[in-house]
């Protein structure tokens, strides 16, 4: 399962329209641009005890940097055992996403 939250990869101002929209929607600063969530090794089905895998990519222009936020939340990722990775292409995030068997 795949999770875009909406984030647009465009600089949203303080008082932008865009920015009150994604927080109404529970959007929180540094959170990652894409989320996924792969079951566990019970294999693809979604089976009780649950087993989840939890994904945080947070995508980049070649010379782009993390804000302080994302740091953060990246520090929170790895902490409670998740992965978090940043993506500077679309063959990062293919590399990301097979590494972790989302995609063959």
């Amino acid at each position: 399962m795949f999770e875009n939250l909406g984030h647009e990869n465009v600089y949203i101002d303080s008082k932008s329209k865009l920015r009150q929209e994604l927080k109404a929607r529970g959007v929180k600063r540094g959170w990652p641009d894409v989320l996924v969530f792969k079951a566990g090794p019970h294999g693809s089905s979604w089976t009780w005890p649950l087993s989840v895998k939890v994904i945080g990519i947070e995508l980049k222009a070649e010379k782009g940097t993390q804000s302080d936020d994302q740091k953060a939340v990246e520090k929170a990722f790895i902490r409670v055992g998740a992965t978090y990775a940043l993506a500077r292409s679309v063959d990062d995030v293919t590399l990301i996403l097979r590494r972790h068997e989302v995609i063959p």
